[in-house]
């Protein structure tokens, strides 16, 4: 059944009951005052008192432990700081989409607060809690979350206070500037400290009007307007904050006893109406949404020792804290306890999880962390993680325990003699683990222009960039705005701008254009697709795509809820629905997919979750399988519900148990299968897998890799080598090495046994990444010799030497017929594929994300991955952990994966241990060897666990994978890939890109790294948060030396 759901558009005009509300003018000149009152720290430590930071609001250093209340992401933080125990509440009442720093207005709430300046007391705007306390010989700079940082005077100049990471300087007219080093954003306040503007590093962003001491407009770059409307209390002369307005939607206030806001109306927002209750003290007692709440309990000192979610009909989940002299305990909602030891500026240096492992860290002056020791430390002396800072608080270096290290530079000097003078917050060279360099340059705003790999015979590729003036006469945008990019190639991708929206990009031919069109608060509401394919989208006013309606008519329709969560959607195409329920913590309970007969598969998956949120069992496959967690919530065992799966001893036979095992870090060491089989993971001390060994109960290794990350005895951050102790169809003790070129790109894999090459790949690339030439020898699993490749300016492949006919792309960057097989590809308006060769295709929503069909495939894809394929009545079901990582798969027998530091699957045992035969790849992932015998050749998710639609093409998430020409033959919707359509980065050995979306480093071949603050400027182009990147635009980095992936490791960059 296909929705019709309920749209909104945003008002161009006042509205009549914020008509009278003036338009805001300067800033008082009497002084600004936060009006601190005084209240109780906390001292129930021997630690000092913290100074003029008290600990208030949300600052880097600080460790906080999260709540659920909200599923609108960056609408609500709740948070308590583990250091002092303090309440954290942001709540967002209104944004605006806008060029620089968009316009955005929030409440915050903290249980020590000492601040009373503000209209909705306990609350406080976060505007109101922004201003400078100025005196002769300091100046306090209250950042608006309740946080503050003092600057002493010294002459005519003001010395920043650790942590801030932020100048003060005054001007000739007596205002007042902040300026942020690492993000180059600006917080203007005039001469009696209120401020006035907030900017990024090229002067775009907001204007603050007043009206006497109250803020009464928030207004971005192009004009729109965030409003305020106050009421007054009688003829006491003073106000509370009646509403906020911002295009025609509302949120308004309810005051109860003691002037003390009770409700917040979101519901104008189509978000929640908020209700608060308090204690005796004034603090926080109960939040509500109307269906969830979450309550709070406090000691003397205003600190959380209670923290209760609940739900009608659900059982509460409590958290809860204890404070003692040296740090905090917190015990989780299962009553297992961690412990947090702080130092006198309630820094974290100390873990200790619910296992007694302990992670020591100790920070720099300036609130950064110095070191890190992993859980080792808890039986040892522990692996140590090292950062380096300069005078500045730039970040300088990281080095690995192993020692594979990074560097970036800030100015001239050795290793970056010819680097441009000026910002010296903004790194002018970087030097990876592998000793290769890179030089950047930045504008006079600190805009990068130029990023070119400077390594001794190198590369040498540069990519440049030019961005919009302020005067706008170079592709109408505002200051800063990206106006062309140039790969390495020399090929120009344009984009022009208007009122601050982007209209167009303008990639190079023969990709076509693509335009966009927006509402008045910036919403995309038109794209016009390189094809001349139009999707128009339509919102709620919480900004949540509710239907989108494609070129041919179709439409795809979502319902959410008012905290958020996405209840249901259809698509008109197949006539099929979803609808989604969720229990207190948010997590998704149950998924009902109601698929026309003969359209996919119909389902209704039913989860449950324990009180910290783990997944306890799932019906997925279509048979329950439970889940079992220790203490530290490390997945132990699964295994089908109802039968037992002893924590302790070898799964038996047949049972269907899985077991895992972990060390000191918290990473899998061993996973026990059925009948005595397993995968043990050798690790280094960085953490890194060293060796991946798969063994029959009998002890046999039938599977059996090793890593090496050292090149000439040196640690690097990249694996150097491979070892096939044992690998399908290759000999054993075969050892491959790997080089790879000053951009990190793969440039060769030569495997040696008994000192011969026995098989050896080779890759070149131009200058853009697109792979030049390829050479394969020896049994490598293909035909051997070279194969040369040739690309437009939109780095489409367009000829080989290969060929058998021509390679075709429509408009849109989308690969048609493939020049060397002569396999054809067509797709949608939904630029998703619906047919390869003969093979047709069908799927849910935009994109390819949710495949309903495929051929004569029918599929079923949850949040975890695809669970489910029935083809001729024949059903093949895989099991997966809570995270999505692969464990089995049924067909009708059960099969268990060995994979490898990719997640590449190996081979499998079976139900009762016995070795069913291996997979072996290239290094792009083409089929080397295969073992006989129907459950390995039936088995269709094989390279990093993609699903190997036909031989050597992978379908990953968004899009489809070419491993025989290690691209993709769609361009990157996402805008994540410097080439559009290449794979990891040219980098396969070290990276994955499972959903199509983004090159990351896998979970299991991750280093142990907690995460610093990115080295250097980050600089990036996305076309809009609903529509990913257009055919041929850049993203592009100055992450220096290293990328820090979300999964935490590092490679060399």
């Amino acid at each position: 059944m296909v929705m019709q759901p309920e749209t909104w558009e945003p008002s161009t005009e006042d509205t009549e009951s914020f008509g009278a509300v003036p338009p805001g003018g300067e800033a008082p000149e009497e002084p600004w005052s936060p009006e601190l009152e005084e209240v109780s720290d906390p001292q129930a430590r021997s630690v000092p008192t913290p100074g003029a930071n008290q600990a208030l609001g949300d600052t880097g250093a600080y460790t906080f432990h999260e709540f659920f209340l909200d599923g609108d992401e960056g609408e609500q933080a709740i948070k308590v700081n583990v250091g002092t125990g303090n309440l954290f509440i942001r709540s967002k009442m209104a944004e605006l989409d806008g060029p620089g720093v968009p316009a955005v207005a929030y409440r915050v709430y903290n249980s020590q607060n000492d601040i009373s300046k503000g209209w909705i007391g306990p609350w406080r705007e976060d505007y109101a809690i922004t201003g400078l306390s100025v005196a002769s010989e300091r100046v306090i700079y209250f950042d608006g979350t309740g946080a503050r940082w003092v600057f002493e005077a010294d002459g005519d100049l003001w010395v920043s206070p650790d942590g801030v990471n932020a100048s003060l300087t005054k001007s000739s007219d007596g205002s007042w500037e902040l300026s942020y080093h690492r993000t180059g954003e600006i917080v203007r306040f005039n001469a009696s400290g209120w401020v006035t503007h907030r900017t990024d590093r090229n002067g775009v962003g907001l204007t603050y009007g007043y009206e006497q001491d109250r803020v009464v407009s928030v207004t971005d770059a192009v004009g729109k307007k965030i409003r305020m409307d106050y009421l007054p209390l009688g003829g006491s002369g003073r106000y509370v904050l009646d509403g906020v307005e911002s295009a025609g939607r509302f949120v308004t206030f309810g005051l109860g006893l003691n002037e003390r806001v009770e409700s917040v109306n979101e519901q104008g927002l189509d978000r929640p109406l908020w209700r608060m209750t308090y204690d005796s003290n004034n603090r926080l007692a109960t939040l509500t949404d109307g269906d969830r709440s979450i309550g709070f309990e406090y000691d003397s000192s205003s600190r959380v020792v209670n923290a209760t979610q609940s739900r009608s009909g659900e059982t509460p989940v409590v958290t809860g804290f204890e404070y003692t002299e040296s740090g905090t305990t917190i015990t989780d909602p299962r009553g297992n306890r961690s412990s947090f030891e702080v130092d006198d500026q309630w820094r974290v240096t100390n873990t200790t999880d619910q296992l007694d492992r302990s992670r020591p860290q100790s920070w720099t002056p300036n609130g950064d962390v110095e070191t890190a020791t992993d859980g080792f430390s808890s039986s040892g002396e522990g692996n140590v993680t090292t950062a380096t800072y300069d005078e500045l608080n730039n970040q300088t270096g990281i080095t690995l325990p192993t020692g594979a290290a990074t560097q970036a530079l800030y100015a001239q000097g050795p290793g970056c003699e010819d680097a441009q003078s000026g910002n010296p917050y903004q790194a002018k060279c970087s030097v990876d683990a592998a000793g290769n360099s890179q030089s950047m340059i930045y504008d006079p705003a600190g805009n990068l222009t130029a990023q070119t790999d400077t390594t001794p015979d190198g590369v040498a590729a540069t990519k440049s960039f030019v961005y919009e003036e302020a005067d706008g006469t170079i592709c109408g945008g505002e200051a800063g705005q990206i106006c062309s990019a140039t790969d390495g190639n020399g090929g120009v991708t344009s984009y022009s701008y208007a009122s601050g929206n982007l209209i167009e990009v303008a990639p190079p031919a023969p990709l076509g254009s693509t335009t966009y069109t927006y509402d008045a608060i910036g919403r995309v509401t038109t794209v016009v697709d390189g094809n001349g394919a139009t999707t128009t989208y339509a919102y709620d006013r919480a900004n949540r795509v509710v239907l989108t309606t494609f070129d041919n008519g179709q439409t795809h329709s979502q319902s959410w809820s008012r905290s958020g969560l996405l209840q249901s959607e259809s698509d008109s195409a197949s006539g099929s629905s979803i609808s989604y329920e969720y229990d207190l913590l948010g997590k998704q309970t149950q998924r009902s997919i109601d698929v026309p007969t003969g359209a996919g598969i119909n389902a209704t998956v039913n989860n449950t979750f324990d009180a910290n949120g783990n997944l306890l069992s799932s019906d997925e496959t279509g048979a329950e399988v439970a889940y079992v967690y220790d203490a530290a919530n490390q997945l132990i065992a699964l295994h089908p519900a109802g039968e037992s799966c002893s924590t302790d001893a070898h799964p038996a036979a047949g049972s269907g148990c899985v077991r895992y095992e972990y060390d000191e870090n918290g990473q899998e060491t061993s996973r026990l299968f059925p009948g005595g089989a397993r995968q043990d993971t050798a690790r280094d001390a960085s953490g890194r897998p060293t060796r991946i060994t798969g063994l029959t109960a009998s002890g046999e290794a039938v599977v059996d890799v090793g890593l090496s990350y050292a090149q000439d005895g040196a640690d690097r951050a990249s694996v150097q080598a491979r070892t096939s102790h044992r690998e399908q169809g290759i000999a054993d003790g075969a050892v491959t090495t790997y080089t790879y070129d000053s951009l990190s790109r793969l440039t060769g894999a030569e495997e040696i046994v008994d000192g011969t090459a026995s098989a050896a790949w080779s890759y070149a690339y131009d200058q853009a990444g697109n792979r030049v030439s390829q050479t394969r020898s020896g049994s490598t699993g293909a035909n051997e010799g070279t194969v040369d490749y040739t690309y437009n300016a939109a780095n489409q492949l367009v000829s080989s030497s290969a060929d058998t006919t021509t390679w075709t792309y429509d408009g849109a960057g989308n690969q048609t017929r493939n020049g060397i097989t002569g396999q054809a590809t067509t797709y949608g308006d939904r630029l998703q594929v619906t047919k390869i060769g003969t093979k047709t295709y069908s799927t849910f929503g935009p994109g390819n994300d949710q495949q309903l069909k495929g051929g004569s495939s029918d599929y079923l894809t949850t949040d975890t991955g695809l669970v489910r394929e029935t083809r001729a009545a024949v059903m093949k079901t895989w099991t997966r952990s809570g995270d999505g990582d692969l464990v089995s798969y049924t067909g009708p027998e059960a099969h268990y994966y060995v994979t490898d530091h990719l997640g590449s699957v190996l081979g499998s045992f079976s139900a009762d241990g016995a070795w069913e035969g291996g997979y072996s790849y290239s290094p792009y992932g083409e089929r080397r060897s295969t073992a006989t015998g129907s459950v390995i050749t039936s088995n269709n998710l094989r390279y990093v666990g993609g699903l190997e639609d036909s031989t050597n093409l992978y379908k990953f998430g968004a899009r489809y994978y070419d491993a025989t020409l290690g691209r993709f033959t769609q361009f990157d919707p996402a805008g994540q890939e410097a080439n559009p359509y290449g794979y990891a980065e040219s980098n396969p050995i070290n990276l994955i890109d499972p959903t199509g979306t983004e090159a990351r480093c896998s979970k299991t071949g991750s280093a142990v790294l907690w995460t610093m603050g990115a080295i250097g400027t980050a600089a990036g182009f996305v076309a809009g948060g609903v529509l990913g990147s257009a055919p041929g635009a850049l993203a592009f980095s100055t992450t220096i030396a290293s990328t820090i992936g979300g999964a935490g490791c590092l490679v060399d960059k």
